[in-house]
């Protein structure tokens, strides 16, 4: 991680073929376009290009940027994120799929360059009753500082037969050797409503909080 574009060439160190090869991939769909909300007035554009030949490399570009609201200024500069990723495997069975990942990612406005790798599985354990899974083990530095590590795991259970789903996340951070949970349980009514609550830190009685919602979409 010595150096600013280290993140960024892992990815391409994976055999990544050739720019025009690019026009066969993904049925002549080659390019990455997506646009999602982060706040109430932040937006992220990511672009990029995705092959598929062996490992179905991809590279691009995240872009955010704030809106103006009330006179004041949004975003007078763009920030911008480099990033790669390939498929190191996958797999599927009769109840389920699975997936591993290898990402690259490379923040030029702190010179932060970081690594990961990632698996995430869905299967059904029942007909009424799907599970979701994900792991990730990050590495990540910035400039002038030591490496840190970072992992994360969350478990989603969606029992369809009563609409309600339980979620449970867990992140430990490697560097302050710092250890979070979080326990989520929606239930979801009639003509669009859900209620939700979850309990973070359950575990630690001098951070555990709790906190509730209801949600409508029209």
């Amino acid at each position: 991680m010595s150096s600013a574009v280290t993140a960024v060439a892992v990815c391409l160190a994976f055999a990544c073929p050739p720019l025009g090869a690019a026009a066969r991939a993904d049925d002549g769909r080659p390019l990455i376009w997506n646009v999602s909300k982060t706040g109430d007035r932040a937006f992220q554009f990511r672009t990029g290009i995705r092959w598929s030949s062996l490992f179905s490399p991809s590279v691009g570009a995240d872009t955010t940027m704030t809106a103006a609201a009330n006179g004041r200024d949004g975003s007078r500069e763009l920030a911008l994120r480099l990033w790669g990723s390939v498929v190191l495997g996958a797999g599927a069975t009769a109840s389920g799929a699975w997936q591993v990942n290898a990402d690259a990612g490379y923040d030029p406005a702190v010179d932060r360059q970081a690594l990961s790798l990632s698996q995430s599985s869905h299967w059904s354990a029942t007909t009424a009753i799907d599970v979701a899974a994900s792991r990730t083990v990050e590495a990540s530095a910035i400039a002038g500082q030591s490496v840190g590590f970072v992992a994360r795991q969350s478990v989603n259970v969606d029992f369809s037969d009563i609409g309600a789903s339980i979620r449970m996340d867990g992140f430990l951070d490697g560097r302050s050797r710092a250890a979070h949970a979080n326990l989520g349980v929606e239930k979801r009514l009639s003509r669009g409503v859900a209620l939700s609550a979850h309990l973070s830190d359950p575990f630690r009685s001098t951070a555990a909080t709790f906190g509730a919602r209801v949600q409508r979409q029209w």
